[in-house]
């Protein structure tokens, strides 16, 4: 779970620093390794330090981490018991006590992330670290200049202020639609793996002892 949790948040703050290419760009570059950072001019470092003023970095990379950490509470609150309820080897009881206990340390263990998280990572540093050399690499300092003047137009404001519910509401949306699909999915594999073992236990059961 803390995976998909870190990854969530991993990939709505790159959404987040996208934000300029996505306003202005219509095709994606396919994932490739990362290479190594070469350092960006003072010009350009003084450029993207306004265009991250302009687009609210920090107070919208932490909100959209707030939201991360709030659809994981709904996880453990909601989703979670709706995946337990479909355990058919869990008599009433059981179901009752392992959601119980389920949402109790999903909750805990949630919440000692979100201090550790707070003190160990600064988002907002992170972002904008990612952000000088990624877009230091792409774009020139003329490119800079309008990405920035966008940005203080009525529209590149909204595009700023409205993110972070975006992004949360694109995450629910997500959720809501895949989630069912996944769990459809597992249960396939878990049947097809349970009658696999079944088969390969009747087989054995039926060899003849050897002496």
């Amino acid at each position: 779970m803390f995976l998909k949790l870190a990854r969530a948040g991993a990939l709505s703050l790159t959404l987040l620093a996208a934000i300029p290419m996505g306003a202005h760009a219509q095709q994606t570059a396919p994932a490739e390794a990362i290479p190594a950072a070469a350092p960006t001019d003072q010009t350009k470092h003084e450029l993207i330090t306004q265009l991250l003023e302009v687009m609210h970095m920090k107070k919208n990379s932490e909100a959209i981490m707030k939201s991360v950490f709030a659809q994981s509470e709904e996880y453990f609150t909601n989703v979670f018991p709706d995946m337990l309820a479909q355990d058919e080897d869990l008599t009433p009881a059981e179901h009752k006590q392992a959601v119980s206990e389920g949402k109790k340390s999903g909750l805990h263990a949630l919440k000692r992330f979100q201090e550790l998280y707070a003190k160990q990572v600064d988002t907002a540093k992170l972002v904008g670290e990612v952000t000088e050399t990624v877009y230091g690499k792409y774009f020139t300092e003329t490119e800079l200049r309008d990405l920035i003047a966008f940005y203080q137009t009525p529209t590149g404001s909204k595009i700023v202020d409205l993110m972070p519910q975006v992004s949360a509401e694109s995450m629910r949306m997500s959720q809501a639609k895949l989630t069912p699909a996944i769990q459809k999915i597992f249960q396939q594999i878990q049947a097809e793996e349970t009658a696999a073992i079944k088969q390969k236990a009747a087989t054995q059961k039926k060899k003849p002892a050897k002496h």
